[in-house]
């Protein structure tokens, strides 16, 4: 349920297509199942109903677009979870849902949608590509003669020490970064990685949150200074607990054998995720 509606998050009413696609929703919505009276109890599921010169890569980015405008437009909306029930449940609230002023509240984390690892970021996607696609991609690891080359990201959790500046996070692992943040399908970043390798607290700090998402799979939150979280996914055998403190590059969990195989790791700055990328920089 979303905003206490069945499937509300993810179902369109007709109106709402026309409104955001304007002259393309015509054709959209021949493609796409989009009917007045909806296809599912009333509203539209979007169903793609016929494939329209099939291959064509001139029509299928077109598609890509206006699908990325609807993406767009449902992050607006409630996902289901978290609805007042939830987060009543997440930090602890009373059933009158009191909150005293200054208070800070536990988002759940969104779960990650699953995608094939791909060459490119965004290739293949259902979205757009992002922006963040520009980014090169991880190079392999070569002996070079270049004198003190700087440590790439991907592989600070190797070469950061504990002298780096305030506020800096350590990798939690040692993986290169195959999926990128875009801050709209991706929340986060994930980080190659083998089932059962170590994941390390980012930086010290005090676990928040030790929970699970509505699929069953564990998710740790631990808060750093300055108002910051980080959030730690597709994992299993979780060694903290609520409320402990953790020190930089302690154990917190293992990477779960879930396939394709990486960690989930997001930065939020209070409630708003951000793009993980500089802080391990």
């Amino acid at each position: 349920d979303s905003e206490g509606e069945e499937g509300k998050f993810y179902v369109w009413q007709a109106e709402e297509v026309d409104a955001l696609l304007g002259e393309d929703s015509a054709f959209f919505r021949g493609i796409y199942d989009v009917r007045p009276g909806g296809n599912w109890e009333g509203k539209v599921i979007l169903n793609r109903s016929r494939e329209p010169a099939l291959g064509n890569p001139e029509i299928e980015a077109h598609l890509a677009e206006l699908r990325g405008r609807l993406l767009i437009e449902r992050e607006k909306r409630i996902r289901p979870g978290w609805d007042d029930k939830v987060l009543a449940d997440w930090n602890g609230l009373d059933d009158d849902l009191t909150v005293r002023p200054g208070q800070y509240l536990l988002i759940p984390p969104v779960t990650p949608i699953e995608e094939p690892v791909i060459a490119a970021p965004g290739e293949g996607s259902l979205a757009p590509v992002p922006p963040s696609s520009v980014r090169p991609l991880p190079r392999p690891e070569t002996v070079t003669a270049a004198p003190a080359p700087a440590p790439e990201p991907e592989r600070l959790a190797e070469t950061q020490t504990e002298s780096s500046d305030r506020g800096r996070l350590r990798m939690p692992l040692a993986g290169n970064i195959i999926r990128p943040f875009d801050g709209e399908q991706n929340k986060g970043i994930g980080i190659s990685a083998s089932a059962g390798d170590a994941v390390g607290a980012a930086a010290d700090g005090e676990v928040a949150l030790v929970s699970r998402d509505e699929l069953g799979n564990p998710i740790v939150v631990v808060k750093h200074d300055a108002n910051l979280l980080t959030v730690y996914f597709r994992i299993d055998d979780v060694s903290v607990e609520r409320g402990d403190t953790v020190t930089r590059g302690q154990t917190i969990a293992r990477v779960a054998n879930k396939s394709p195989v990486y960690l989930h790791f997001e930065v939020r700055e209070g409630l708003n995720s951000v793009d993980p990328t500089p802080y391990l920089q």
